[in-house]
Protein backbone atom coordinates (compact mmCIF):
# COMPACT_ATOMS: atom_id res chain seq x y z
CA UNK A 1 0.00 0.00 0.00
CA UNK A 2 1.49 3.55 -0.94
CA UNK A 3 1.15 6.17 1.57
CA UNK A 4 0.23 10.15 0.58
CA UNK A 5 3.13 11.79 -0.56
CA UNK A 6 4.54 14.98 1.22
CA UNK A 7 3.51 16.65 -2.61
CA UNK A 8 -0.01 15.23 -1.89
CA UNK A 9 -0.45 16.97 1.90
CA UNK A 10 0.95 19.90 0.95
CA UNK A 11 -1.57 20.56 -1.41
CA UNK A 12 -4.56 19.47 0.46
CA UNK A 13 -2.81 22.07 3.55
CA UNK A 14 -2.89 24.76 0.93
CA UNK A 15 -6.21 24.13 -0.42
CA UNK A 16 -7.32 23.64 3.17
CA UNK A 17 -5.49 27.27 3.91
CA UNK A 18 -7.00 29.24 1.29
CA UNK A 19 -10.57 27.95 2.58
CA UNK A 20 -10.26 29.06 5.94
CA UNK A 21 -8.96 32.22 4.43
CA UNK A 22 -11.76 32.51 2.56
CA UNK A 23 -14.56 31.59 4.99
CA UNK A 24 -12.63 34.25 7.73
CA UNK A 25 -12.35 37.12 5.10
CA UNK A 26 -16.49 36.17 4.27
CA UNK A 27 -17.16 36.45 7.93
CA UNK A 28 -14.87 39.43 8.60
CA UNK A 29 -16.82 41.20 5.44
CA UNK A 30 -20.28 40.35 7.44
CA UNK A 31 -19.09 42.19 10.60
CA UNK A 32 -18.01 45.20 8.36
CA UNK A 33 -21.58 45.15 6.47
CA UNK A 34 -23.76 45.29 9.86
CA UNK A 35 -21.73 48.03 11.36
CA UNK A 36 -21.10 50.27 8.42
CA UNK A 37 -24.27 51.69 9.18
CA UNK A 38 -23.15 53.30 12.77
CA UNK A 39 -19.83 53.88 11.28
CA UNK A 40 -21.29 56.22 8.07
CA UNK A 41 -23.26 58.28 10.65
CA UNK A 42 -20.49 58.86 13.23
CA UNK A 43 -18.72 60.29 11.14
CA UNK A 44 -21.31 62.27 8.94
CA UNK A 45 -21.99 63.78 12.82
CA UNK A 46 -18.17 64.56 13.53
CA UNK A 47 -18.17 66.21 10.55
CA UNK A 48 -20.94 68.02 11.46
CA UNK A 49 -20.63 68.99 15.03
CA UNK A 50 -16.77 69.59 13.97
CA UNK A 51 -17.71 72.16 11.06
CA UNK A 52 -15.33 70.30 9.27
CA UNK A 53 -17.11 70.86 5.60
CA UNK A 54 -15.71 74.22 4.82
CA UNK A 55 -11.80 73.01 5.97
CA UNK A 56 -12.75 70.02 3.23
CA UNK A 57 -14.00 73.21 0.41
CA UNK A 58 -17.73 72.42 0.86
CA UNK A 59 -20.12 75.25 1.28
CA UNK A 60 -21.90 72.95 4.20
CA UNK A 61 -22.38 69.88 5.62
CA UNK A 62 -24.93 68.66 3.37
CA UNK A 63 -22.43 69.36 0.06
CA UNK A 64 -20.02 67.28 2.04
CA UNK A 65 -22.08 64.48 2.79
CA UNK A 66 -23.67 64.61 -1.10
CA UNK A 67 -19.71 64.10 -2.49
CA UNK A 68 -18.59 62.04 0.04
CA UNK A 69 -21.50 59.05 0.06
CA UNK A 70 -23.42 59.94 -3.16
CA UNK A 71 -24.95 56.67 -3.12
CA UNK A 72 -25.77 56.48 0.65
CA UNK A 73 -26.86 60.00 1.46
CA UNK A 74 -30.18 59.46 2.40
CA UNK A 75 -29.59 56.12 4.09
CA UNK A 76 -26.84 58.13 6.04
CA UNK A 77 -29.22 60.42 7.20
CA UNK A 78 -31.22 57.58 8.33
CA UNK A 79 -28.64 56.05 10.35
CA UNK A 80 -27.84 59.23 12.33
CA UNK A 81 -31.50 59.46 13.11
CA UNK A 82 -31.48 55.89 14.66
CA UNK A 83 -28.60 56.25 16.91
CA UNK A 84 -30.36 59.16 18.46
CA UNK A 85 -33.42 57.67 18.89
CA UNK A 86 -31.37 54.62 20.53
CA UNK A 87 -28.28 56.28 22.20
CA UNK A 88 -30.04 56.34 25.76
CA UNK A 89 -30.93 52.65 25.68
CA UNK A 90 -28.61 50.69 23.87
CA UNK A 91 -24.57 50.81 23.93
CA UNK A 92 -23.04 51.99 20.74
CA UNK A 93 -20.88 48.63 20.44
CA UNK A 94 -24.20 46.68 21.05
CA UNK A 95 -25.59 48.40 17.69
CA UNK A 96 -22.91 48.24 15.50
CA UNK A 97 -23.97 44.21 15.44
CA UNK A 98 -27.28 44.43 14.85
CA UNK A 99 -28.46 45.11 10.74
CA UNK A 100 -29.65 47.99 10.69
CA UNK A 101 -33.11 46.81 9.75
CA UNK A 102 -33.43 45.92 12.90
CA UNK A 103 -32.15 48.67 14.73
CA UNK A 104 -34.40 51.09 12.69
CA UNK A 105 -37.39 49.02 14.42
CA UNK A 106 -36.47 49.14 17.97
CA UNK A 107 -37.36 53.31 18.23
CA UNK A 108 -41.10 51.89 17.66
CA UNK A 109 -40.74 49.50 21.21
CA UNK A 110 -41.43 50.44 24.59
CA UNK A 111 -37.88 51.53 26.43
CA UNK A 112 -37.84 48.76 28.65
CA UNK A 113 -38.01 46.36 25.37
CA UNK A 114 -35.09 48.16 24.01
CA UNK A 115 -33.11 47.78 26.83
CA UNK A 116 -33.89 44.29 27.99
CA UNK A 117 -31.00 41.68 27.08
CA UNK A 118 -33.05 39.28 25.42
CA UNK A 119 -34.58 41.64 22.26
CA UNK A 120 -31.09 43.18 21.91
CA UNK A 121 -30.10 39.86 21.18
CA UNK A 122 -32.67 38.81 19.09
CA UNK A 123 -31.68 42.18 17.39
CA UNK A 124 -28.39 41.32 16.29
CA UNK A 125 -29.05 37.54 15.89
CA UNK A 126 -32.24 37.82 13.96
CA UNK A 127 -33.11 38.42 10.01
CA UNK A 128 -35.48 41.59 10.01
CA UNK A 129 -37.82 39.97 8.48
CA UNK A 130 -38.14 36.96 11.88
CA UNK A 131 -37.62 40.09 14.03
CA UNK A 132 -40.49 41.63 13.12
CA UNK A 133 -42.75 38.80 13.47
CA UNK A 134 -41.73 38.15 17.26
CA UNK A 135 -41.68 42.18 18.16
CA UNK A 136 -45.57 41.45 16.47
CA UNK A 137 -46.49 38.72 18.28
CA UNK A 138 -45.34 40.83 21.49
CA UNK A 139 -47.34 44.25 20.47
CA UNK A 140 -49.47 43.27 17.75
CA UNK A 141 -50.74 47.43 17.43
CA UNK A 142 -47.35 48.47 16.32
CA UNK A 143 -48.13 47.52 12.63
CA UNK A 144 -44.48 47.28 12.20
CA UNK A 145 -44.93 44.84 9.24
CA UNK A 146 -45.93 47.83 7.31
CA UNK A 147 -41.99 49.29 7.68
CA UNK A 148 -41.05 46.80 4.34
CA UNK A 149 -39.02 49.48 1.71
CA UNK A 150 -41.09 50.43 -1.47
CA UNK A 151 -38.80 50.08 -4.37
CA UNK A 152 -39.81 52.65 -7.62
CA UNK A 153 -37.03 53.19 -11.01
CA UNK A 154 -36.94 56.65 -11.42
CA UNK A 155 -35.18 58.21 -14.01
CA UNK A 156 -32.63 60.83 -13.57
CA UNK A 157 -34.59 63.58 -14.08
CA UNK A 158 -37.15 62.40 -11.84
CA UNK A 159 -33.97 61.15 -9.30
CA UNK A 160 -32.72 64.90 -9.38
CA UNK A 161 -35.69 66.42 -8.83
CA UNK A 162 -36.80 64.16 -5.84
CA UNK A 163 -33.09 64.67 -4.40
CA UNK A 164 -33.96 68.57 -4.54
CA UNK A 165 -37.12 68.38 -3.04
CA UNK A 166 -35.38 66.23 0.39
CA UNK A 167 -32.51 68.40 0.35
CA UNK A 168 -34.93 72.04 0.46
CA UNK A 169 -37.10 70.01 2.83
CA UNK A 170 -33.94 69.55 4.99
CA UNK A 171 -33.22 73.32 4.80
CA UNK A 172 -36.57 75.04 4.93
CA UNK A 173 -37.84 72.89 7.86
CA UNK A 174 -34.47 73.25 9.61
CA UNK A 175 -33.95 69.52 9.97
CA UNK A 176 -30.61 68.86 8.05
CA UNK A 177 -30.44 65.16 9.92
CA UNK A 178 -34.16 64.69 8.36
CA UNK A 179 -34.14 61.14 6.53
CA UNK A 180 -35.10 60.74 3.05
CA UNK A 181 -38.73 59.26 3.93
CA UNK A 182 -39.29 61.81 6.37
CA UNK A 183 -38.45 64.26 3.99
CA UNK A 184 -40.76 62.91 1.31
CA UNK A 185 -43.55 62.30 3.81
CA UNK A 186 -43.30 65.94 4.72
CA UNK A 187 -43.64 67.14 1.26
CA UNK A 188 -46.80 64.47 0.55
CA UNK A 189 -48.33 66.06 3.19
CA UNK A 190 -47.80 69.66 1.98
CA UNK A 191 -49.00 68.74 -1.33
CA UNK A 192 -52.43 66.83 0.00
CA UNK A 193 -52.77 69.80 2.65
CA UNK A 194 -52.57 72.75 -0.46
CA UNK A 195 -54.86 70.00 -2.74
CA UNK A 196 -57.19 68.56 -0.58
CA UNK A 197 -60.52 70.84 -0.94
CA UNK A 198 -59.36 70.56 -4.49
CA UNK A 199 -59.44 66.76 -4.60
CA UNK A 200 -62.72 66.89 -2.17
CA UNK A 201 -64.91 69.28 -5.04
CA UNK A 202 -63.88 66.83 -7.87
CA UNK A 203 -64.44 63.54 -6.48
CA UNK A 204 -67.26 64.59 -4.12
CA UNK A 205 -65.71 62.55 -1.42
CA UNK A 206 -63.76 63.41 2.00
CA UNK A 207 -59.49 62.62 1.29
CA UNK A 208 -59.43 58.89 3.15
CA UNK A 209 -56.13 60.12 4.86
CA UNK A 210 -55.43 62.85 7.81
CA UNK A 211 -52.56 64.41 7.93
Amino acid sequence: MSLPSIADHTEEDLKLQLALTHDERMKQLERQTLSNWVEMAEIAIVVRDNNEAPLLGYESWTDWLKFAAPQSESAVHQSIRILGQLEKDIPREELRQMPKGNAKVLPYMDQADRRDPKWIKNAKTMKPKKFVEEIQKKRPGLHIEKMAPRKYGFSISQSEIIDGAIAMYQVIEEKPDASAEEALEGAAAQYILEHMKQYEKITGKKFPVTV
